[in-house]
């Protein structure tokens, strides 16, 4: 039997994960009253009685403990705090020498040449020195814009394009968003490949490093362009006056016309020059 500690039921991503391990648990987890929690721990496939542990992040004992006592731990929670990886990491290599396997599954966003002050480098260096050391198997999921319906029993959406929308209810029309270009991913394809990456932990125990960092993408989207889509379907909905999106221009004719300000520089004519002295300037005072 595999048993499976899984952190961050309550969230997006994490309540999607397990509603996925669920469907092969050979006994659900007992609910023992409403999610309310910050921090869900499920334990599940293959317990005896599905357990459920509570508590927060700050409980790193009981974290460490919990972790000792499963085979896989996959962190669908934070990818940020550095003592909840070492508590994990520690319990993980507590059963090494009886046999058992750990296989930790955490979002990250680089691979490698990451700069010292990148975010998540140190819980990336963490996972990777833990792998590399025998302690752990390890695998790295790093989603894009995650978007479409979660299955989990407390946070269904994400953030990014839900807000969007939301902004262009309030505004009765949807507001521009740039030319900025992300990669994305529906979240059943983040759940899909975290329980690949389980299955695969479970059958191989070599060292890896970033070797199993993988990323979780299908597909690329300006965000301008998403934005006019939003636009278009929100407007035949009729919950938007236009499917146009709003542009935001600022003009200063008042300050021209009361106060009589005149310009002395155009943001074309002194953008090389910002470029130009802002790279000279020392990394720290760059901050």
């Amino acid at each position: 039997m595999t048993t499976v500690f899984l952190i961050g039921a309550t969230g997006f991503v994490g309540g999607t994960i397990l509603t996925d391990l669920l469907k092969h648990a050979t006994t659900p987890p007992r609910s023992s009253g409403p999610v309310h929690s910050l921090l869900l721990l499920y334990t599940v496939l293959g317990t005896n009685d599905g357990s459920r542990t509570q508590g927060d992040f700050s409980t790193l004992t009981l974290i460490e403990r919990v972790s000792s006592e499963h085979d896989v731990v996959i962190n669908a929670a934070i990818s940020d705090d550095l003592d909840l990886t070492k508590s994990i990491n520690r319990g993980l290599a507590k059963p090494k020498n009886g046999g058992k396997k750990g296989v930790l599954d955490n979002n990250l966003e680089d691979i490698e040449s990451i700069s010292p002050d990148a975010l998540h480098r140190s819980i990336d260096v963490k996972i990777k020195r833990a792998d590399e050391a025998g302690e752990i198997v390890a695998y790295i999921i790093c989603p894009g814009l995650v978007y479409g319906k979660g299955t989990g029993p407390t946070k269904i959406m994400s953030a990014q394009i839900p807000n969007l929308i939301q902004l262009a209810l309030d505004n009765r029309q949807a507001v521009y968003a740039g030319t900025n270009e992300w990669a994305n991913v529906h979240i059943q394809d983040v759940s899909d490949l975290a329980l690949l990456a389980l299955q695969a932990g479970l059958n191989g125990n070599e060292t890896a490093g970033f070797r199993r960092f993988y990323f979780a993408l299908s597909d690329n989207h300006v965000f301008g362009d998403l934005v006019g889509r939003i636009g278009k379907v929100l407007h035949s909905m009729g919950l938007v006056d236009t499917p146009e999106p709003l542009s935001h221009q600022y003009t200063a004719d008042r300050a021209l016309r009361e106060l009589g300000r005149k310009p002395k520089s155009w943001f074309e004519d002194g953008l090389d020059e910002e470029l130009r002295w802002t790279t000279e300037l020392p990394a720290k005072q760059r901050k």
